[in-house]
């Protein structure tokens, strides 16, 4: 179930709450880059995102820690509100892409990322947690990227509902060529009404 905004003034249990979840997710954060510096930064394979996931994942917990400092004094955030940008005279540069794959992270730090995914987990059936989502939504889209990196199933109270696909319009089928046996029927009826013979395509001669 989508969570829904609520108005009402913060509880005094979540505002008791959230400096002791800041604390629980900072451990599981810096535990985490801890993990990614020597799993990652050592394969191969994954060097090249090793430095940019630790930036990310301190981006998430940095932008938990506001939500939940206002949450502790009884504010809410301020709503996301998108500004226009002006044109650029230069092509923005490249940006490095993130693998998009669910549970990427974890993945490519293989076992030894076990234990921040099952305490992420944990943090989120925490009903601290929940009441946190209901009651400030800017928490749950921060907590579901790190959820889709660690490979976390989603509790219902973090799952968005699913948008119905439009309809596609049917696409209208090529026709299809005739066979050399339909070409021999048009042509002997055509033979009949007097129109041209040569509607058969040359054999292909046999070696």
């Amino acid at each position: 179930m989508q969570p829904t905004p609520t108005k009402a003034p913060i509880s005094a249990t979540l505002r008791a709450e959230a400096p002791g979840l800041f604390v629980r997710m900072r451990g599981i954060i810096n535990t985490l880059c801890v993990t990614i510096a020597n799993v990652m930064a050592r394969d191969p394979r994954h060097v090249a995102f090793a430095g940019l996931a630790q930036l990310r994942v301190q981006a998430f917990l940095r932008r938990l820690r506001r939500i939940l400092d206002l949450v502790a004094i009884g504010k809410r955030p301020r709503p996301h509100t998108t500004r226009p940008t002006p044109p650029r005279a230069a092509p923005p540069k490249p940006r490095t892409k993130f693998p998009a794959k669910f549970g990427w992270l974890m993945a490519a730090n293989q076992h030894h990322g076990a234990w921040s995914m099952t305490e992420i987990d944990r943090f989120l059936s925490d009903p601290a947690v929940e009441e946190l989502v209901r009651t400030i939504p800017q928490a749950g889209r921060l907590l579901r990227p790190i959820c889709h990196m660690m490979a976390v199933a989603l509790p219902d109270y973090l799952k968005l509902p699913a948008h119905p696909r439009k309809p596609r319009a049917p696409k209208p089928r090529k026709p299809r060529a005739p066979t050399r046996a339909e070409l021999k029927t048009i042509l002997w009826y055509s033979n009949l009404e007097g129109r041209p013979m040569n509607l058969l395509p040359p054999k292909s001669r046999r070696r």
